[in-house]
């Protein structure tokens, strides 16, 4: 994808708020951090949360627009990105560090799983041994 078309031509200076650092656009940006200029457009535009990751600290990369707002700024790097959320499974009482470890671990679809953490669905997947369905939640939710 051609970075003009996603700027309308106009070159936006950006940020990173992961480095501190501003560029005169997405195209400097690219080229001093080596990340693709279309991930950090996509970023910047709020169609992602990080492109990239920091040379020295292999910390994700963090975009936003120069003329954005402080409070942009703010929930941009409030975000989580990158973090895995430990789940429990509440038929087995297994916890596991992440969704797609515990999708690893029991077969159970890795969307579903997530599904049912946010309350959508009430079980995802069969537990080998009892046959019951398995139940899940976030540990930060309900522990």
């Amino acid at each position: 994808m051609d970075i003009k078309k996603i700027t309308r031509g106009k070159a936006r200076s950006v940020e990173c708020l992961t480095l501190g650092r501003k560029y005169r656009s997405i195209k400097e940006a690219s080229e001093e951090t080596g990340v693709s200029s279309t991930l950090i457009a996509q970023v910047c535009q709020g169609r992602g949360r990080s492109a990239g990751k920091c040379k020295e600290t292999g910390e994700l990369l963090r975009w936003v627009y120069s003329d954005a707002s402080e409070e942009k700024k703010e929930d941009v790097k409030k975000k989580r990105v990158g973090k895995e959320k430990e789940v429990l499974c509440i038929t087995t009482g297994v916890l596991y560090k992440s969704v797609a470890g515990a999708s690893r671990e029991t077969g159970a679809n890795r969307s579903v799983i997530t599904q049912v953490c946010k309350g959508k669905k009430r079980s995802a997947g069969v537990c080998n041994e009892s046959g019951k369905r398995l139940e899940w939640r976030y540990v930060e939710d309900g522990m």
